[in-house]
């Protein structure tokens, strides 16, 4: 039996239809469990199942192209964080000051 699907982008409020077997719908049912889904049994043997809390493949795809984006950024301000801590350690071994970036955890702490 093929079931008319609505489904609504919880996102930006897009809709659309998608024809589906119930194989398919409970696939999709367990791979979206935040899913909301109404059933409703049209009167000329067919179902129509309402899904909200879905999300679009435009605003998927805008929101992993923000992360990674956001993932770049952050692993960029890591690795310049690095560089400027070893550019202060290089600096201090040349003056001599290398002690105050030295730990031994047999010592304690050098301040």
């Amino acid at each position: 039996m093929n079931i008319l699907a609505h489904l609504t982008c919880e996102i930006c409020g897009d809709t659309w239809f998608r024809d589906m077997t119930e194989k398919q719908l409970a696939d999709y049912m367990t791979e979206h469990p935040e899913a909301n889904f109404r059933r409703v049994t049209d009167p000329n043997d067919g179902t129509y199942v309402d899904v909200d809390g879905v999300i679009c493949d435009g605003c998927e795809d805008f929101y992993n192209d923000e992360y990674a984006l956001e993932l770049a950024e952050d692993e960029e301000v890591e690795a310049q964080y690095l560089d400027e801590l070893k550019e202060d350690a290089c600096a201090a071994a040349g003056t001599g000051d290398f002690w105050i970036w030295h730990f031994d955890p047999e010592l304690g702490d050098n301040e």
